[in-house]
């Protein structure tokens, strides 16, 4: 599994915006989620998320050069799917909130919903990191109706 997830990384990656000359992915998630006024009628909150946890320990990025690039930090990645009756899959967000322990020092764990990559949320931490916390992931549809929540745990 974990392989399968870096190659998912690994394919994505040249997706993902990132600022000319640079060799490091960009922000981590597919952007901000926005409500779309067009369907403020939904009133059905989207299903529960599935979500795979896997923790990426980082990689040289292809194309980059030793001289110009580090190793890709490493990440926890989060692989979540959820449907809605009537939002799009590709189209929903999902609201993460830390529920126990502390996650790791400097991850950027986005506190507004935010939209996939690829089914892929990703967050970097330190090699030296040691973490065990609860991650509480909700999908969030067009009109900003929530689902019920999912807790995983994740640990280093």
């Amino acid at each position: 599994m974990r392989l399968r997830l870096a190659a998912l990384a690994i394919l994505l990656a040249p997706s993902i915006p990132r600022p000319v000359g640079a060799c490091s992915l960009a922000a981590p998630n597919g952007g901000p989620h926005e409500l779309d006024p067009a369907e403020s009628s939904d009133t059905v909150a989207p299903g529960a998320v599935d979500v795979q946890v896997s923790l990426y320990d980082g990689q040289r990025e292809r194309g980059c050069s030793q001289s110009t690039c580090g190793d890709l930090p490493p990440a926890v990645h989060l692989v979540i799917t959820s449907s809605d009756n009537r939002t799009p899959p590709e189209l929903l967000g999902y609201r993460l909130r830390v529920v126990r322990g502390q996650p790791p020092v400097g991850s950027q764990i986005p506190s507004e919903a935010v939209r996939t990559t690829g089914n892929l949320i990703y967050f970097n931490h330190s090699e030296d990191d040691s973490f065990d916390f609860d991650l509480e992931v909700r999908a969030v549809d067009l009109n900003g109706n929530l689902g019920p929540a999912t807790v995983v745990t994740i640990e280093s």
